[in-house]
C-alpha cells in the first residue's frame, strides 16, 4: 500500500537523500555543474540552462517538502539563469515546461492508478 507509514517514511528518506546529494550543483555564479556519482561537481563540463532550470525546480519543490536549504539552492540556480547564463526568457520557458511535465505526470499516474486526488504522501518535512 502506498499510504502505509513504512512507505511514507521510505519516500521521505529517499527524497531527503536525493536533495542532499545534489547540493553541490551551483557554480560560484549559480549555474549548475554536472555531478558525479558521489555528488562531486564536474567542473570541466559545460554548465547549461536546462540543467540549471531543473535544479531551480527541484530545490523549489524541496523547500515545499521542508528541505531547509531548498530556498537558498533554488535562488542560487535562478541567479545563475539570470546572470551567469544570461538567458532569462529561455530559462523561464524551460522552468515552466518542467512544472508542466510534473503536473501532467501526476495527473497521468493518478488516472492510471485511480488514486484519489487528495492523496497525502506524508511530505510535511524532509
Amino acid at each position: 500500500m502506498i499510504d502505509t507509514e513504512e512507505n511514507k517514511a521510505f519516500l521521505k528518506e529517499n527524497a531527503r537523500r536525493l536533495l542532499e546529494f545534489g547540493q553541490k550543483f551551483p557554480s560560484p555564479g549559480g549555474s549548475s555543474y554536472y555531478l558525479g556519482d558521489d555528488g562531486t561537481p564536474w567542473k570541466e563540463r559545460p554548465r547549461e540552462t536546462w540543467i540549471t532550470s531543473r535544479m531551480a525546480h527541484v530545490y523549489s519543490l524541496g523547500k515545499m517538502l521542508g528541505f531547509e536549504e531548498g530556498d537558498k539552492l533554488a535562488s542560487k540556480a535562478i541567479e545563475g539563469l539570470l546572470d551567469e547564463l544570461d538567458s532569462a526568457e529561455k530559462a523561464m520557458e524551460i522552468l515552466c515546461e518542467e512544472f508542466k511535465k510534473d503536473e501532467y505526470e501526476i495527473d497521468r499516474m493518478m488516472s492510471i492508478n485511480k488514486l484519489p486526488a487528495s492523496l497525502d504522501f506524508g511530505y510535511d518535512t524532509v
